[in-house]
């Protein structure tokens, strides 16, 4: 999903309720927890979960397998290999 169709999601369903504010429409916890799912994991993740609570934790560490948060000393090392040595060969 992309923020785009978030948005035309969120503003179709408040549309009269929110026209004329400033911030976007609230989206309920669960439906937030659904779309980021989609996103991260795809339209073919399920779990044999038989609620919502036990789903939402196998998402989620399965989410934070998936793309794990790099330390900037782990990017520069990796931009460092990658552009520090063609200056060097140059």
């Amino acid at each position: 999903m992309t923020a785009k169709e978030f948005a035309e999601i969120t503003y179709g369903k408040n549309k009269k309720e929110w026209k004329d504010s400033i911030l976007p429409p609230p989206t309920q916890a669960q439906e937030g927890i659904d779309i980021l799912i989609k996103h991260f994991l795809g339209d073919n993740w399920y779990c044999i979960s038989t609620n919502n609570e036990q789903a939402n934790t196998e998402a989620i560490y399965e989410i934070l397998q998936k793309y794990p948060r790099k330390s900037i000393g782990n990017v520069i090392k990796k931009l460092w290999r990658k552009y520090g040595k063609e200056k060097e060969t140059a």
